[in-house]
């Protein structure tokens, strides 16, 4: 945290003395409403729930043409999947080198990761792709163990091709929370989730109509045990595969996401070795752009917990539970109004099968939870640019 202390000083300090364009200013928040049938998926023990609120404020202090130091703070009650928290969203120095055909760059502090297309602007609703993210790419339970990394970042940006190519290196521990041991374990004293590793590798290129990505990444996360459940580890290890193309009026996105998840302990005795499952996640997403700043978009969101166990016949012999929480299978008809370069609204209505995004992971309650459900969320988000 001295580090971090260091940083703030500099970043928060400098824009007293910089001058021109040295620095900069924005924030936003986001307010949304959440309706949810036949599931307590982010309500609780309600129906439905105004507890989705995201405020950031982030600053930028450039006092060299090559260094840069960038901050942001944030407050995120994301219902029952993050409680309320003002946290450090990313705080890192950074530094870069233009090239003929591009730039090279390092950063060192707290980054948000870069997996997938989403994955760093995940939180700012007027880049992502509707209120709620894919949960087979994106997962909220897992959220913390994905990403926030404290650690390095070696980037660059090419042109290559007539397109340009961008990439980064990450490596270093995620920053994990509460919300993380929560998510899997449920309410009580199970124990903690600590973060131990993480390490990405991500490429995107982006030409004419097209963009593409491909990202791998490795998270490790360590158990300190409570109540029945056993000393241990978990790391998860991911390909994530991403297209685009546009056309027009008209953008086709697709996330193709396959996973290894190595568990020693936790839920099983340290004896019985190493258990190793393989899961995968895709989506696929049609989205109109209409005259007025109004798109509409719809998308299909599949994801299976084990490859070898599609419909989940033997996680429910293992575990006593339904089948239909080792899958989930989700169908969403959504659409953003942009009222003005500062003001959005969003709606959008989810249609889902199976509960395998729904937390706590390990202590599920059945009676809770129907096979077919359905969500409605609206969302009213405001930015501020300085």
């Amino acid at each position: 945290m001295k580090t971090y202390s260091f940083v703030c000083l500099l970043l928060f300090s400098g824009p007293l003395w910089a001058t021109g364009q040295d620095w900069q200013f924005n924030g936003y928040l986001n307010q949304a409403y959440a309706d949810v049938d036949d599931s307590q998926f982010i309500v609780g023990d309600d129906s439905s729930s105004f507890d989705l609120t995201e405020v950031m404020a982030t600053a930028s202090w450039q006092p060299w043409s090559a260094v840069r130091f960038a901050g942001a703070l944030t407050y995120r009650q994301w219902g029952t999947l993050a409680e309320s928290d003002v946290r450090i969203d990313y705080l890192f120095a950074e530094s870069r080198w233009q090239l003929s055909k591009g730039h090279l760059g390092v950063r060192g502090g707290r980054m948000k990761n870069e997996v997938g297309f989403y994955s760093s602007t995940r939180d700012m609703s007027f880049t992502r792709p509707g209120i709620m993210l894919p949960q087979s790419i994106y997962s909220d339970y897992f959220r913390d163990a994905q990403l926030h990394v404290d650690g390095g970042d070696f980037f660059g940006r090419v042109n290559l091709g007539g397109g340009i190519l961008d990439w980064h290196v990450m490596a270093g521990r995620s920053a994990s929370s509460e919300d993380l041991t929560r998510n899997i374990f449920g309410e009580g004293d199970f124990g903690e989730l600590d973060s131990n590793s993480f390490f990405s590798v991500d490429l995107e290129y982006q030409a004419d109509e097209w963009r593409v990505g491909a990202t791998y990444y490795k998270a490790g996360v360590e158990y300190h045990p409570g109540g029945v459940f056993f000393a241990g580890e978990l790391d998860l290890h991911a390909w994530v595969l991403s297209a685009e193309y546009s056309w027009r009026w008209f953008e086709l996105t697709g996330e193709l996401l396959l996973g290894d998840r190595h568990t020693q302990g936790v839920y099983i005795p340290p004896a019985a070795g190493e258990i190793k499952d393989h899961n995968r996640g895709y989506y696929l997403e049609g989205r109109a752009l209409l005259p007025e700043n109004v798109e509409l978009f719809l998308r299909y969101d599949d994801y299976v917990d084990n490859t070898d166990d599609d419909a989940g016949n033997r996680y429910a012999a293992q575990s006593g539970n339904p089948a239909y929480f080792a899958y989930s299978k989700d169908w969403t008809l959504g659409g953003r109004w942009l009222l003005n370069k500062d003001w959005l609204l969003a709606a959008e209505y989810h249609w889902i099968e199976g509960a395998a995004w729904v937390s706590p992971l390990l202590t599920r309650d059945p009676n809770q939870q129907a096979k077919d459900w359905s969500m409605l969320m609206l969302q009213l988000s405001y930015r501020i640019q300085w």
